[in-house]
């Protein structure tokens, strides 16, 4: 939670594994927290010799075979880019070559929005050019993803990444070029038929949707801005007039609407996702246990692949930070 005390000097960075990564920029400290297991991680600042952005971008890393080991990434987009990495492993930060493809056109500015971690991949939507770029990290090299033209110079308040429930990459973003109607976009990168991969424009929801007529006296004294896309469902903030917010959130395989702050909202909103404890997860090699309300009773044999445990199989729980 934000205290709103600014010389505290913490900043929200990323989220990832049901982690928060935190930089505090008057001690240059950064911080991987996990509030659900308490576990604190102090990584220290990349070397002066190593990064020279004023503000420099990190995102936690994990390994498969061990949750206990992990990686911070930090990346510096403007003046020189560079990319490095520390390792749990040898309390070491390295620095990696910037490898990307195609090389960026001479003269392009190097000005992103903060990026979005999905599926092995770190994203960033240029502030000015409709593309993205993207740091595979398993190789550390990046490449770029073109996006539709309309959202070349689009807000970063307006633009989001993320993902659909079965894992797509998926985007939505705000089309305001009909100044009467605005519509909100919602593209799945796919194959179309002939196998070229490109945004497959999924679905449209009219911004008039979300939007409560009778807290405004007039259309345009609301607005809509996207606050987080995490996992299929749209984190909405609807701002009526100067004090009054409110955040709902959209399920994009329904479209259904969920008030979650109703006037008394005070934006921004860092939606995560954060795992079932592991002392409400079934083991799934134990088959002879089943979960009856809430008893738990032999089962007898009980196939595991026909009859998977409810608490694995069920949604993880989000959080607000």
């Amino acid at each position: 939670e934000d205290s709103g005390d600014s010389t505290l000097g913490w900043e929200l960075q990323s989220f990832h594994g049901g982690y928060v990564v935190l930089v505090n920029n008057a001690t240059d400290q950064i911080a991987a927290y996990n509030p659900l297991t308490q576990a604190l991680h102090l990584v220290p600042h990349p070397p002066e010799d190593i990064i020279f952005s004023i503000s420099p971008e990190f995102h936690i890393l994990f390994s498969e075979e061990d949750q206990r080991v992990f990686r911070m990434v930090c990346v510096q987009h403007q003046d020189t880019p560079s990319l490095a990495v520390f390792s749990t492993a040898t309390s070491e930060w390295q620095v990696l070559p910037w490898v990307e493809t195609p090389p960026l056109p001479e003269g392009d500015n190097r000005l992103f929005h903060p990026g979005t971690q999905l599926n092995g991949f770190v994203y960033w939507k240029h502030a000015s050019q409709a593309y993205v770029l993207a740091l595979n990290t398993a190789t550390m090299q990046f490449s770029r993803v073109s996006l539709p033209h309309f959202l070349a110079e689009i807000d970063h308040m307006l633009f989001r990444l993320g993902q659909t429930k079965d894992g797509k990459l998926c985007m939505v973003g705000v089309d305001d070029s009909d100044t009467k109607i605005g519509t909100l976009v919602v593209r799945v990168w796919g194959a179309d038929d002939d196998g070229v991969e490109k945004w497959m424009l999924e679905d449209t929801f009219s911004l008039s949707k979300f939007v409560d007529v009778t807290k405004s006296s007039t259309e345009y004294d609301s607005t809509v801005q996207i606050e987080a896309f995490v996992d299929g469902f749209v984190y909405l903030c609807i701002q009526y007039g100067e004090h009054i917010e409110s955040l709902i959130s959209l399920s994009l395989e329904t479209g259904k609407l969920n008030k979650i702050f109703d006037d008394t909202y005070t934006s921004p909103a860092h939606p995560y996702i954060m795992s079932w404890p592991p002392s409400l997860v079934c083991n799934k090699e134990d088959s002879q246990t089943k979960i009856t309300g809430c008893s738990v009773e032999d089962a007898g044999s009980v196939g595991t692949e026909e009859t998977p445990s409810a608490l694995v199989t069920a949604p993880q729980s989000h959080k607000f930070a």
